[in-house]
C-alpha cells in the first residue's frame, strides 16, 4: 500500500464512525420530534430509573407517526405510565412518566389500546388495558 491508500483508509476508519454517529443521533432525534415524544417529555420527563410496580420491557408501540418496535419500556404505577426507549435509540427520548390525569382511552378496539396524553396520540398493546382502566374513566 502507498501512502494515500493508507491516509485513506485511516481517514475512512477515523470519519466513518463520527459520520455514522451523527446520522443515527439526528434520526434517532428526528423520530421523537415528528411522533410527539418531545412534547410529552419536556412535561412529563423523569428519572430512567424511577420506581414503577410493574414494567414491561422490548414492547411494541406507537406516539403519532413514529413507531417503535419492540424498543418501548412500559410501566404502571399509581403515578402513572412510564416510557422509556432502548438505550442504542435513547437520543431524542427521554425517559418519562406521563400522570393519569393527562391521560384519556381513545379506543381499544382491534389490537391495539389507543390512548391519549395531552395532544399526543399513543398506540399500545391491548394487553395493558387492565393496567390502565383502574386509573383513567
Amino acid at each position: 500500500m502507498n501512502r494515500s491508500q493508507i491516509l485513506l483508509t485511516i481517514a475512512i476508519i477515523v470519519v466513518f464512525p463520527i459520520f455514522f454517529g451523527g446520522i443515527w443521533s439526528g434520526v434517532c432525534y428526528l423520530i421523537g420530534a415528528m411522533g410527539g415524544w418531545q412534547t410529552l417529555a419536556k412535561k412529563y420527563e423523569t428519572a430512567k430509573d424511577t420506581v414503577i410496580d410493574q414494567k414491561f420491557t422490548n414492547e411494541y408501540g406507537k406516539f403519532g407517526v413514529s413507531r417503535y418496535k419492540f424498543t418501548l419500556t412500559v410501566g404502571f404505577s399509581k403515578a402513572g405510565i412510564f416510557f422509556a426507549n432502548n438505550p442504542f435509540f435513547r437520543i431524542g427520548h427521554p425517559p418519562m412518566l406521563i400522570p393519569w390525569s393527562a391521560i384519556k382511552i381513545v379506543s381499544n378496539d382491534g389490537f391495539f389500546l389507543h390512548i391519549q396524553a395531552d395532544d399526543t396520540h399513543i398506540w399500545l398493546s391491548k394487553k395493558f388495558l387492565s393496567n390502565i382502566q383502574p386509573y383513567v374513566r
